[in-house]
């Protein structure tokens, strides 16, 4: 379901706000109808497996029930009660031959669809507030899509935002008309497919430095064409005259900025011949004599980003935390572009397998940045380049464009090499769309898992409130991801699955967002824990005198706007521990154990190999200043070896 806010002046369309939300359209009622009251009528009068609707034998049962569902929600559109009714040519487990006829009221339909047409008038009004009008401010809703044929649906949504419905543009045709609209004003032969120019200028005579200025693209059945000049001239003329109607202007004085309006009787392409005459009459040779105008249906002279647009950064050299730089903001006017500085995180050699890494994502999640939904990875691999190096540190510069329609142009240009890497990837080309429903559901219950733990770590800094008790209800709908189980779930339900996750990530960033400080007194309080119970025995006096001054820095940052350093002093923190527990030996062990568990992790096995030999032996003879310099190189080893699959190295201050 989306929601666009736009305003209309002569034919030229600015839309001020959009929004929206996923599966929550025409096909999701169909669902909800197949699924509520079809399929448990089905199990309930026949003898067929629980999950039958994923049984091969079965499937074309499944495909018939969901057709006469949709069949009947259209009838319920005119009448009180329709029937889901019909032959299917299908045997149950017992041979007897299925045969559909459910009744379903119009008020109980409306019951079983009542949460998404609130979920939908829940949406719009939020992007009302967010263009900065009220429903006063608003004229119409112009319905589009099957679903809005249905009466109550248009009447519930009217009644509850308060705006009257529109009824003039058919909703079954408006979004073909309207892409055909979008689609014939771009430029198709231009790189970047950026919109046509609305406004144009022909050069006609190079001495009098006279050029004709006119809008080439309008909705208008009339166009203006005014006459420019350098330098003025006397009792000079000119005229223009229709290509296909025989149309003219007769002679008009050549002044600067004389006026002539043109009908354009068509629509599509109005030709016009231009005719300069000097002051005895004598025709002027022009360098060109055609203008043409272009009389479109609509002209869209402001379209907006649907979703924000960011590139995941370090936040500072020294702190693994990332953010998101945003190329685009949802909202922000299309096209654009501009250029964004950052840093290496790390050395490249000329000729390597190491890369360093630009992944973009879409959506405004900060915390943690890998919540919002992964669009692409652009890698500068150091085979890409012939001589030198990227030294740790070294100026990158990205330079983007993003066209009208949401295609993204990178370019990484690396100074201190003289090189750039151009990217032609289509970020809009969903991974999830190469997955199984199995695969999907799998990847699904892992990021549930994962979203699961923040909320518990979320709730343990939050008092009782509002706040927690969206958490609590968050925690239910991920218990539901979590759970899922293959052979209950089609790939639609696993999508709205994934969509509803999306919501609760959304939901747990505006929390954090607004009980910021408890969360940042929250994680200081548990790293002073932390090295009360496990790290202070390890500890010199020098080194309690520094974690004092660690935690002091720490608490002073609660709740203020430098996040960023307050995430740099946890880093530092965390530094100080390894540190510290590297005075341990039975820590040290431990480390290396952990380090060369799996030689998958390094792509250098051969020099992996040889420091796990050395690291045993220096295990062995009880060498550990030697175990900590191994661990060290063991470390740098494992980042540079998980860099070129995930690891954001980059960084921006």
């Amino acid at each position: 379901m989306d929601v666009a806010i736009a305003e209309n002046f002569s034919g030229k369309i600015n839309f001020l706000a959009h929004g929206g939300q996923t599966m929550c359209g025409g096909r999701d009622f169909d669902r909800i109808l197949t699924n509520q009251i079809v399929m448990p009528w089905i199990m309930e009068n026949y003898s067929i497996p629980r999950d039958w609707n994923k049984k091969e034998k079965y499937k074309k049962l499944f495909r018939i029930a969901t057709y006469m569902a949709e069949i009947a929600k259209i009838e319920l559109s005119a009448d009180e009660v329709a029937k889901i009714e019909g032959e299917t040519n299908i045997a149950d487990e017992n041979g007897e031959d299925i045969y559909l006829d459910v009744e379903i009221s119009r008020e109980e339909y409306n019951k079983l669809i009542d949460e998404m047409v609130m979920q939908s008038i829940e949406t719009t009004r939020e992007t009302i507030e967010k263009s900065g009008l009220t429903p006063h401010d608003i004229d119409r809703i112009i319905f589009i899509g099957g679903p809005t044929n249905y009466k109550p649906l248009r009447d519930k949504v009217s009644a509850e935002i308060g705006i009257p419905g529109n009824f003039d543009v058919n909703p079954m045709t408006a979004v073909s008309e309207g892409a055909a609209i979008f689609a014939e004003s771009i430029d198709w032969d231009s790189e970047l497919h950026d919109r046509k120019s609305s406004t144009q200028q022909v050069r006609l005579e190079k001495d009098l430095g006279l050029t004709f200025r006119y809008e080439s693209r309008t909705p208008n059945k009339k166009a203006k064409i005014a006459a420019m000049l350098k330098r003025p001239v006397k009792d000079f003329t000119f005229e223009i005259n229709s290509v296909s109607t025989g149309w003219t202007s007769g002679t008009v004085p050549l002044e600067n900025k004389a006026i002539i309006t043109v009908p354009l009787t068509k629509r599509g392409e109005n030709k016009f011949i231009v005719t300069a005459y000097d002051n005895f009459g004598k025709e002027l040779k022009l360098t060109e004599s055609e203008i043409v105008i272009t009389r479109t249906l609509a002209n869209f002279s402001q379209i907006l980003a649907n979703h924000s647009i960011g590139l995941e950064v370090k936040e500072s050299k020294h702190n693994e935390k990332t953010e998101l730089v945003y190329l685009v903001r949802q909202g922000d006017q299309l096209p654009a572009k501009g250029k964004i500085t950052l840093h290496a995180g790390q050395e490249l050699k000329a000729g390597s397998n190491s890369s360093l890494n630009f992944k973009l994502w879409e959506g405004e999640i900060e915390e943690p940045v890998t919540f919002n939904r992964f669009i692409g990875n652009i890698k500068v691999f150091g085979y890409e380049f012939d001589f030198g190096k990227i030294i740790e540190g070294a100026e990158i510069i990205c330079n983007y464009s993003i066209n009208d329609a949401g295609s993204i142009k990178v370019e990484i240009e690396i100074p201190s090499i003289g090189e750039s890497f151009n990217n032609d990837i289509n970020y809009y080309v969903a991974d999830d769309g190469k997955l199984d429903s199995a695969e999907m559901l799998e990847k699904l219950n892992q990021d549930g898992q994962e979203v699961i733990y923040r909320i518990r770590k979320l709730g343990s800094a939050l008092d009782e409130g509002e706040d927690y008790e969206k958490l609590r209800q968050a925690s239910e709908v991920v218990s539901i991801v979590i759970t899922a189980n293959h052979s209950d779930y089609d790939k639609e339900q696993i999508l709205h699955l994934n969509e509803n996750l999306q919501n609760v990530k959304k939901t747990l960033d505006t929390i954090r967002k607004n009980n910021l400080a408890l969360v940042q007194a929250y994680e200081v309080n548990h790293m002073i824990e932390f090295f009360n119970d496990t790290v202070k025995q390890f500890a010199s006096p020098e080194d309690v005198k520094d974690y004092e001054k660690l935690f002091a820095k720490a608490r002073s940052l609660i709740g203020t706007d430098e996040k960023t350093a307050f995430e740099d002093a946890l880093a530092q923190i965390r530094y100080k521990n390894y540190d510290v527990l590297a005075k341990d030996e039975e820590f040290l062990i431990y480390d290396f154990e952990r380090l060369t568990k799996n030689p998958n992790e390094y792509l250098d096995r051969d020099y992996f190999e040889r420091l796990k030999l050395l690291g045993n032996k220096a295990i062995a003879e009880e060498n550990f200043d030697a175990l900590r310099k191994i661990l060290d190189v063991l470390y740098r080893l494992h980042d540079i070896s998980n860099n070129d699959d995930s690891a954001v190295n980059i960084f921006r201050v």
